[in-house]
């Protein structure tokens, strides 16, 4: 299992539009992803979700002056085979943090989360 952001902080506006999460999936391979929001030890509750042979999605996380302290987490299948997979956070167009599971490691699996704070 690729893991690169391991609970890495990502500090976002707490009075800023919601932040996004993009995941990208760098080729034909047939693959799939699902994000998720968990905060305070609550059930965690599902973003979005999406598939390599659809358009990239931006998907909001949720309401700014809630987030601090949140879990984002992702999911992210593919067939084996050298294909990169992105991770991207964003508010209001710019990117809060971006991480690029490279290719050629031999994982099908990529499960990952960062833990938001709001300033």
């Amino acid at each position: 299992m690729n893991q690169i952001a391991r609970g890495q902080n990502v500090i976002f506006s707490k009075k800023g539009r919601p932040p996004e999460i993009q995941v990208v999936i760098n080729s034909v391979a047939i693959g799939f992803y699902v994000t998720f929001l968990a905060c305070g030890g609550t059930e965690p509750s599902e973003i979005c979700r999406g598939a390599s042979n659809q358009p990239v999605k931006s998907c909001p996380i949720g309401d700014s002056s809630k987030l601090s302290g949140c879990e984002v987490s992702w999911n992210i299948g593919v067939a084996q085979g050298p294909f990169t997979q992105s991770v991207i956070l964003t508010q209001e167009g710019t990117t809060l943090a971006k991480f690029v599971y490279p290719p050629g490691q031999g994982e099908d699996s990529t499960v990952d989360f960062v833990t938001m704070v709001g300033q």
